[in-house]
């Protein structure tokens, strides 16, 4: 036994606090949006690795950004909408956006359209990290006291519905804090992390799902499924 209590209690702290950390670096690993628009599906040096694609087969082959359900378009020409038309469409939003999708631009319907397609690219990034890499907001604080709310990404997506870029900037620091919050945690076992991939194929493959529509004024609502 120690002689002194204290110091007992100094390493039985130190021990809970590295358990806890372990625990939580073990399993709740994010990528941010760089990672996920730069591995869009197997490559020959990595296959069976963690892809864009593969999140958003995860997914259903679908993903909700709250101004726009992808896919919209069958991409691929192969008469079916699915999984790898959404991929195209996702890319579109990241390497087909304007230029490097400054937020500063005066024009409420442009300041709309920027704040909008910023706001689903964090939002790709959220829904392959909750989705396919199993980590949710809660599991991650985003203030000294309060954890990232359950329903993030809901309310980001309500936000890209409105007109408010103060709105949808506030949930794209939110989603890219979430985004970065666990981005050196290992994944989960069997889950491997890829090579990035070329940058003019990306842009080559993707397309641009956003018309001049949905840069003008506020959404409904998606009707129930």
């Amino acid at each position: 036994m120690l002689k002194h209590p204290w110091l007992e209690l100094v390493i039985s702290t130190i021990a809970l606090l590295l358990f806890h950390t372990s625990d939580l670096s073990a399993g709740q690993a994010t990528r941010s949006v760089r990672y996920w628009m730069t591995h869009a599906s197997d490559v020959p040096e990595s296959p069976g690795c963690v892809t864009l694609l593969g999140a958003v087969a995860a997914n259903g082959g679908e993903l909700a950004l709250g101004f726009l359900q992808l896919p919209a378009k069958d991409r691929d020409q192969n008469g079916v909408l699915g999984a790898h038309d959404t991929l195209m469409e996702a890319l579109g939003l990241y390497w087909r956006g304007p230029a490097h999708f400054s937020l500063n631009d005066k024009q409420s319907a442009a300041q709309i359209c920027r704040h909008r397609r910023v706001l689903a690219v964090e939002l790709i990034a959220a829904t392959a990290n909750a989705v396919y890499l199993g980590t949710s907001p809660t599991n991650f604080m985003q203030s000294a006291d309060v954890p990232f709310p359950a329903d993030l990404l809901e309310r980001a997506r309500e936000a890209a519905r409105g007109v408010e870029p103060e709105a949808m900037a506030n949930y794209i620091a939110l989603l890219r804090q979430f985004n970065l919050a666990g981005q050196t945690n290992s994944f989960e076992a069997g889950l491997i992390e890829c090579q990035s991939e070329d940058r003019k194929a990306l842009r080559k493959l993707s397309r641009n799902p956003v018309t001049g529509a949905l840069c003008r004024g506020a959404l409904p609502a998606p009707a129930e499924k």
